[in-house]
């Protein structure tokens, strides 16, 4: 049973995606300003070090209220906090395409978490996750912030 939960708690944080800092390897935006592609990168890579360091306010702060990476998130954050004694856990993420076409952006990536969590009861799981071609949706507000609404990750435990 504990281990399903931990299972749970890694596939809830897969969908919606956080992590550690890389540089990333291109920056393919054809026909597009360098520097919005930054700027939606920026948003990526800021909510990633969020999530690292489990900031669930700052996670949500990068997410549209109600949208589907917003709910994965509250649902991750009270998974984790409900059954979890300790968790600890570093993303790394490589991106490999950006694509913006005003007001909506795609950051493809490359993903590894490695994830340990110490359970209430003693003992700790360690975890190991990678995903390529992982892909987080974003939409530029009405104020001209960048925000994620959706993502798409599937992983491989190893």
């Amino acid at each position: 049973m504990k281990k399903w939960t931990v299972l749970l708690i890694i596939v809830l944080a897969l969908l919606v995606s956080g992590c550690g800092i890389t540089t990333p390897k291109s920056n393919i935006n054809i026909g597009n300003n360098n520097g919005v592609v930054k700027n939606v990168e920026s948003v990526v890579y800021d909510y990633i070090k969020a999530l690292n360091k489990l900031d669930w306010d700052e996670v949500k702060s990068y997410c549209i209220i109600d949208s589907e990476a917003y709910i994965d998130t509250l649902t991750m954050q009270g998974e984790i906090e409900s059954t979890v004694g300790k968790l600890t856990w570093h993303w790394k993420i490589d991106i490999t395409d950006t694509i913006v076409d005003e007001p909506l952006a795609e950051v493809h990536f490359n993903f590894n978490v490695k994830i340990k969590v110490t359970r209430v009861s003693g003992g700790y799981d360690r975890f190991e996750v990678t995903k390529e071609d992982a892909v987080f949706h974003l939409k530029k507000s009405a104020w001209g912030i960048w925000l994620i609404y959706d993502s798409y990750l599937h992983w491989e435990e190893e």
